[in-house]
């Protein structure tokens, strides 16, 4: 009796189970790993997709070094978390005396009772005084004598933010000699490919291509990516159809064959209600097996114009079997862009040109996981034109939510604090949207577009926005530093729980999944949640910057964040090994602009604690205004203790410091303390200002300029003379597409010209495949192979 047949009862039984639920969701979503020998030493290996065995990796046991068994990329952010988790610890016991200085009788005499989330805070006791004859609420001032700055507190900020300009170089240097250790101590494909970024159009053929390249070496594989990418997201769609089909039905029974064919129209036996409609064509909800045969019914109308196209190639991955061989050919035949465009350049031999006039555009690829295959014919500049216009909508959505914070300021001190926590949960999942429409050839690149635009919506949104709209004679009040502490108080707590929690997660499995009506349907709502990597950089930046830019009257805040990033490793950890899909490999790239962001971070508070110093108690020293006294008082004012007769104030000095961010004039009515802290900050800030300009904005456009016109290449280390065909574990250049609801991606290939040990996960790749009969039925083998990217191993051994 053939197993399969016994699996596929359990999945469409009526009698359904829980308990195979659970053990779906142990072994086929969360990761696992697997003890293997090598050379007598015991070693653990993270499980490939679909593979048998294994057991869960242990909370507390998996060590840091361990998680970059999920990639690079998700081991570089633990490890980010953690140093600046010490980081922020560091400048919170730097500024420990600041803290002090803050609660102590030197800073103003009677201390105020005030809250714990006010805990160390610059927070000023203000005396209510009115600055007009006609007291109103409006016409109120803050006035003191108090609250003065301290040399030794801004000197102690000062070291404190040379301390975090000098982690964000060292955090450079750990990481690029982790990725360098980790690129050395494992063979991937990267390490033995190129990619041809301008291939010409009709070079669909990889025997050529093989030709071409055996110059440099032996060739052992050849995908060549095509333009078929809308008939790549119409059989995806297609497959979505036939699985939900298939779920309704119950299996593979003469119901599902019914849907299936779309010749002959389903009907329903009750009409929809008005409710049910509106799911179903807007929602996405409350579908039944007639709403996915008349899906089904679409897409194979939309079929039928794409297949039999002659598509043209897009991009070429070529693998060759050393490493010697990738690099030969990328010292030799690596160019700019423009002179890819021009087809002239002087370096490149004739023989390297493609068909003797092709002045190729290479360089090495990123990891397969990486490539998004559906992706791979959007141009450069179709691209920056795309992510211009989606960054341009994110500005708009951050200005619209600017100015309802400004509003909901004007009626409560509160609300706004409110609407910033409300946004921060909601807008990330606009933004993942907006980017969701640009077309990224690779996940790193659609990552690090969503991590610039998360970042900018939140840094605005936590620190810029609430910072200007703010008078600025309010800036040392209680209630304001309330709102700085009750956001970072949220990133300790209120994040942590919500990720723990995993309301889609548990809604699915605990509730939704009692209403399957069989197994495989049930199975479904057990496939994990779906995750960004970029969103958690954000997050943890955000944090930081938040503490950052508040330091000068908020120190208290670096504790906080401590806590927040030391409870934040410990839940994402959780989440990736018990809660969350395991996502593709990735490399260092998000480190990498995380780090530039961090650094940017950091400027930014130096710049926003000169202003804090500069006008630190500019609108609260106020005089009495000789001979003019209170004439009426509004019941506001009255409940404050204010009378007629009252004196009436106005500011001291007629002096202002203006709205340069960079200024470091020094006035009359400051103390000898605040002229120095202003005098330092001010040249320090514009020194450093340059600096960062330079490494951040200046160096990269240079490279990028550099690399128009001659590319770019530097190897890391030496070349291994390990051939890939000896490597054990190593993936190819495989189409395939990922979807959410499969636990494998769709191979969008011919398989039978490739080596099946290079896919990337372990299953029925037949089943997987988009080049199959199921899914192109009316056509030839050969015409259905021609609608695919061909990839071809030539196998070292033949």
């Amino acid at each position: 009796m053939d197993s399969s047949h016994g699996v596929k009862d359990r999945l469409y039984a009526k009698n359904i189970s829980t308990e195979l639920a659970w053990a779906h969701f142990k072994n086929t979503t969360l990761p696992r790993r697997v003890k293997e020998n090598l050379k007598g030493q015991e070693y653990w290996r993270k499980c490939e997709s679909g593979e048998c065995g294994g057991e869960l990796y242990e909370i507390w046991g998996t060590k840091l070094k361990e998680l970059g068994d999920f990639g690079l990329g998700i081991g570089l952010f633990f490890h980010m978390d953690y140093i600046l988790c010490f980081a922020m610890l560091l400048a919170g016991i730097i500024n420990t005396y600041t803290m002090a200085y803050y609660m102590s009788t030197d800073y103003q005499p009677t201390y105020p009772d005030l809250s714990f989330s006010l805990f160390g805070s610059a927070a000023c006791y203000f005396e209510q005084v009115c600055t007009s004859a006609e007291c109103t609420e409006d016409t109120l001032g803050d006035n003191t004598d108090y609250c003065n700055l301290n040399l030794a507190q801004g000197i102690l900020d000062f070291c404190t933010t040379m301390m975090l300009f000098l982690v964000v170089y060292f955090l450079g240097v750990y990481q690029r000699k982790m990725t360098e250790k980790i690129d050395m101590s494992a063979q991937t494909a990267q390490d033995y490919s190129i990619v041809v970024e301008d291939p010409d159009d009709d070079a669909t053929d990889p025997d050529e291509w093989r030709d071409f390249f055996s110059d440099f070496g032996h060739v052992v594989y050849v995908t060549v990516a095509i333009n078929n990418e809308e008939l790549l997201k119409i059989l995806s769609e297609k497959r979505i159809c036939m699985y939900n089909i298939e779920i309704e039905a119950g299996g593979r029974n003469d119901e599902y064959y019914r849907a299936l064919d779309t010749d002959n129209e389903m009907k329903r036996i009750k009409e929809l209600n008005l409710w049910q409609r509106f799911a179903q064509n807007y929602l996405g909800a409350s579908t039944d097996m007639v709403y996915w045969h008349q899906k089904l019914a679409e897409i194979h109308k939309k079929v039928e114009k794409l297949k039999n196209l002659k598509y043209r190639a897009s991009k070429v991955y070529v693998i060759f079997d050393s490493e010697h061989s990738q690099r030969k050919c990328l010292s030799e035949m690596t160019t700019g862009l423009i002179p890819a465009t021009l087809e002239k350049s002087n370096h490149i031999k004739d023989k390297h040109k493609f068909r003797g006039k092709n002045v190729l555009k290479i360089e090495e690829p990123a990891e397969p996981e990486e490539i998004n295959w559906e992706n791979q014919n959007y141009k450069f500049f179709y691209r920056i034109k795309e992510q211009s216009l989606t960054f341009l909508i994110t500005v708009v959505i951050v200005i619209l939510n600017a100015v309802i914070i400004w509003l909901t300021s004007k009626f409560s001190t509160s609300l706004p604090a409110f609407f910033i926590s409300l946004s921060n949960s909601i807008l990330p999942v606009v933004v993942q949207a907006i980017t969701a429409y640009e077309h990224h050839p690779t996940d790193s690149n659609f990552q690090s577009s969503l991590l610039m635009k998360i970042i900018t919506f939140q840094w605005m949104n936590t620190a810029f926005i609430i910072y200007i709209i703010e008078p600025q004679d309010e800036l040392l009040s209680g209630d304001f530093i309330a709102q700085i502490s009750s956001i970072l108080w949220a990133d300790a707590i209120t994040s942590p729980v919500l990720l723990l929690l995993d309301i889609p997660g548990r809604l699915n499995r605990y509730i939704l999944s009692h209403f399957a009506s069989n197994q495989l349907k049930m199975n479904s709502y057990f496939i994990g949640t779906s995750w960004f990597l970029a969103e958690k950089y954000a997050g943890m930046l955000k944090t930081v910057f938040v503490a950052l830019f508040y330091s000068a009257i908020f120190p208290t805040g670096y504790y906080i964040a401590a806590l927040a990033l030391f409870i934040n490793y410990w839940v994402n950890k959780y989440c990736l090994l018990r809660l969350w899909r395991s996502p593709p490999p990735m490399g260092d790239f998000l480190a990498f602009l995380s780090r530039g962001y961090l650094a940017l971070g950091v400027l930014i508070k130096l710049i926003v604690s000169l202003n804090f110093y500069s006008h630190w108690l500019e609108k609260n020293e106020l005089c009495e205004v000789d001979g003019v006294f209170v004439t009426t008082v509004d019941d506001n004012a009255a409940e404050l203790g204010i009378s007629v007769g009252d004196p009436v104030y106005a500011s001291c000095y007629n002096e202002s410091v203006g709205s340069n961010p960079w200024s470091f004039s020094t006035l009359s009515w400051m103390s000898e303390d605040q002229k120095d802290l202003v005098k330092l900050y001010g040249i320090v800030g514009i020194t450093f200002t340059v600096i960062v300009a330079v490494v951040l904005f200046g160096l990269p456009v240079l490279t990028f300029v550099y690399r128009l016109f001659y590319g770019e290449y530097k190897p890391i280390g030496r070349a291994k003379k390990t051939l890939f065909s000896e490597v054990e574990e190593i993936q190819a250049y495989v189409p395939q597409i990922e979807m959410e609801i499969f636990p494998h991606p769709l191979l969008a290939t011919d398989i039978n010209s490739l080596n099946t040990e290079h896919i990337s996960w372990q299953g029925n790749f037949e089943h997987y495949n988009l080049c199959s009969r199921d899914d192109l039925p009316d056509l030839t083998d050969e015409e259905r192979i021609k609608q695919f990217s061909p990839c071809k191993f030539y196998n070292p051994k033949e």
